[in-house]
């Protein structure tokens, strides 16, 4: 997915894509997919070890799913959506306005792809323990 939104960043550079909100709400089921089986299996009896990987991997998701909450309010991804095409066709539109919009959505994708990134070992590290003690 990382390199999906890279590829749109560069080809559709000032123009925030529905497919990147799809991407923020799939990263939310995940996170509650993930913390679900985590719980499924501390309800199993098994080593100190093992229910201390599982708070740790708990703590893990906690704060991705409070960083993607953050990033949502931060970007306030569904205005940004909604609001973009009719700014662009404002014939009105200053372009230093146009260049805000543009900066912002930069910003976007810069701390998506850090999101996706930062993620990304982190679900690796929780489905590889999922595997374990399936």
């Amino acid at each position: 997915m990382k390199e999906q939104t890279a590829s749109r960043k560069k080809s559709m550079s000032h123009e925030v894509d529905k497919r990147d909100m799809v991407n923020l709400d799939f990263y939310d089921n995940e996170i509650l997919i993930m913390q679900h089986k985590l719980k499924s299996i501390s309800a199993n009896p098994g080593s100190a070890e093992a229910k201390k990987k599982v708070q740790h991997l708990k703590h893990e998701l906690d704060n991705q799913k409070h960083h993607l909450d953050e990033f949502r309010k931060n970007f306030d991804v569904e205005e940004m959506f909604l609001s973009h095409k009719p700014k662009f066709q404002d014939k009105n539109l200053k372009i230093s306005d146009e260049a805000n919009v543009i900066k912002n959505d930069e910003n976007f994708f810069l701390h998506l792809q850090s999101f996706e990134s930062n993620f990304k070992g982190i679900r690796q590290e929780v489905l590889e323990f999922i595997d374990e003690h399936a």
